[in-house]
């Protein structure tokens, strides 16, 4: 992965190959001056000073500028457990809008939590929960119940929440039903979602993303998961995952974390960064010297740079863009401090009476929109509301008392704006 070549790289190849014959150029112009112009020190000084810009001019500093970052970007990704297959993944990474994200094993854990119980009022609970209901009976009379559902990961909401303050886009994926995708989404605070989706109906939606100009990552663990991956513009692998799903992602995430993904994007746009203020340095430091070394600044002065102190320069440039490369290995990725990750709790006290009621919303048209109707509907005291995009609807639960519908409209278009709230049908 570190000796891959970025794209950014092929143009500075590309620049340095003309860059190189333009310099020689200029320097056996510049001694053709000096002889013109000087006729007689024009001789010494201007073989002085044609090989001062031969020296000084040498594009060290340009062709480390790009792979130096590389180098060290990658090597960081590995520290936190994010395996980058090649370097243009590591600057494809910086402009993903969209994330699309699988549902089992990526949001949730690959393996279902089981909930047994006694019996027909708690199956029905279930159902309405999303929850797969599994009957136990003889011939004539029902036994016991399980419920199996999936657990959500500790991290997945707090990395979803992440994603959406980077201005990303994110969309669930699953096979499941209608019931169990909207819970899900629900539960990770997800607004775009799709349901009963099949292997190769992921690729085609991920498609249609792009032919909207979107540039999509896909995140997923599983064999069915592989024609997605293979086409976004970034894929993304679980490193729990499958081998498949792992040998055709561009990034392997080591610890199926999804607070990985924005660390990702973060160390991509941390390096590219650096590419760039390495190139601005390398760029800026031949347009000043390369006339100085010619004598522009004898006629002047006086002055005249010795081409011992011309090697200098230039060893210092190369120096200074190593340097600035490794000032990478200090930066921080992960913006949230490990132990304040937000968790879910899967299970509610049997004891605890929540009332749960869910109101159609009108007037949302994207994730801004939906983040400030729920950041005004949590800003009440004892709701808990989760707002959802697709559908357009909020599931609010009141641990107190029920607050009415009027109520709740004033308080929405006071701190978000006019949105109107319908009871849900």
């Amino acid at each position: 992965a570190q000796g891959s070549k970025a794209p950014v790289q092929k143009l500075v190849d590309k620049i340095a190959g003309i860059f190189v014959p333009v310099i020689i150029g200029i320097a056996l112009l510049t001694f053709g001056l000096w002889c013109l112009f000087a006729p007689t020190a024009g001789f010494s000084h201007g073989l002085l000073a044609m090989i001062t810009v031969l020296i000084i001019a040498c594009p060290c500093a340009l062709g480390l500028a790009t792979p130096t970052a590389l180098i060290v970007g990658i090597g960081k990704g590995a520290e936190h457990g994010i395996l980058i297959k090649d370097a243009t993944s590591l600057e494809i990474a910086r402009k993903i809008d969209t994330i699309v994200l699988d549902k089992t094993g990526t949001i949730t854990e690959d393996n279902g939590v089981i909930l047994p119980e006694p019996l027909k009022q708690r199956a029905e609970s279930w159902l309405k929960e999303a929850k797969t209901v599994v009957w136990f009976s003889h011939s004539t009379q029902a036994l016991a119940i399980i419920a199996i559902t999936d657990e959500i990961k500790p991290t997945s909401l707090q990395a979803i929440r992440q994603m959406e303050k980077m201005g990303l886009t994110v969309y669930m994926l699953t096979g499941d039903n209608v019931g169990t995708a909207q819970a899900i989404a629900r539960k990770a605070n997800i607004g775009h979602y799709r349901s009963g989706v099949l292997p190769h109906d992921k690729a085609i939606f991920i498609e249609q993303l792009q032919q909207k100009g979107a540039q999509v990552a896909m995140v997923g663990d599983g064999i069915n998961d592989s024609a997605a991956l293979a086409q976004a513009d970034l894929s993304i692998a679980m490193g729990k995952g499958s081998d498949i799903a792992m040998e055709t992602a561009m990034v392997t995430i080591l610890s199926s974390d999804l607070l990985k993904i924005p660390e990702t994007i973060r160390l991509s746009r941390l390096t590219v960064k650096t590419i760039r203020q390495n190139l601005f340095w390398a760029f800026i430091y031949n347009l000043v010297s390369i006339p100085i070394a010619a004598g522009i600044l004898y006629p002047v002065c006086g002055f005249l740079l010795n081409p011992m102190i011309g090697g200098a320069a230039m060893a210092f440039s190369s120096v200074s863009v190593v340097s600035n490369s490794l000032r990478l290995k200090r930066k921080k990725i992960s913006l949230i401090p490990r132990g304040n990750e937000v968790r879910i709790e899967e299970v509610e006290p049997i004891n605890k009476k929540v009332m749960k009621k869910r109101f159609t919303i009108d007037g949302m048209m994207c994730g801004h929109c939906r983040a400030h109707v729920e950041e005004a509907l949590n800003s009440i005291d004892g709701v808990k509301a989760i707002v959802t995009l697709d559908p357009p609807e909020a599931t609010i639960e009141f641990a107190d008392k029920e607050i009415s519908l009027n109520e709740l409209q004033q308080i929405v278009q006071n701190k978000a704006g006019d949105y109107k709230l319908h009871d849900s049908k």
